[in-house]
């Protein structure tokens, strides 16, 4: 509903934009790593489910961000700030987010535990509001 705008064509055609098509992406890629690795990590505690997700992601995207990036020219031209945030982002974001994702997997069980992933666009959605931009009626159809 929030890619296409309630037209099954825009998808059927892929006439999204690349960033909306990134984001189709990713969460097809989330949805086959949960439902993918559900029966190989069930017996695995929180510590090792966010270990292999931060190691197998990392030696993914690592090589993907050599094809496509400058990392080290990009790395010595930025500034303290940009190191600092990808810091927060990187423990924060991305660690501290997955061993939270983990242990509510570990504790309450997948299916409870997908509910809470549905809560994004709704924060997103407040978040974009406290910023000045408000939702528009296929946003608000998603998040429905």
């Amino acid at each position: 509903l929030v890619i296409t705008q309630g037209r099954i064509q825009t998808l059927l055609r892929l006439e999204i934009s690349p960033g909306d098509g990134i984001i189709l992406l990713g969460s097809l890629a989330w949805a086959l790593n949960m439902v993918g690795t559900r029966r190989l990590v069930h017996n695995a505690t929180a510590i090792e489910n966010t270990s292999y997700s931060m190691l197998f992601g990392t030696l993914v995207l690592l090589p993907l961000g050599f094809i496509f990036e400058h990392p080290l020219q990009n790395l010595a031209a930025a500034s303290l700030n940009v190191h600092a945030a990808v810091v927060y982002l990187a423990l924060c974001g991305s660690l501290l987010a997955y061993l939270l994702w983990f242990n509510g997997l570990e504790k309450i069980g997948s299916v409870r535990t997908a509910i809470f992933f549905n809560l994004a666009p709704v924060f997103t959605m407040l978040v974009a509001t406290l910023t000045g931009t408000a939702p528009n009626v296929w946003q608000l159809a998603g998040a429905a």
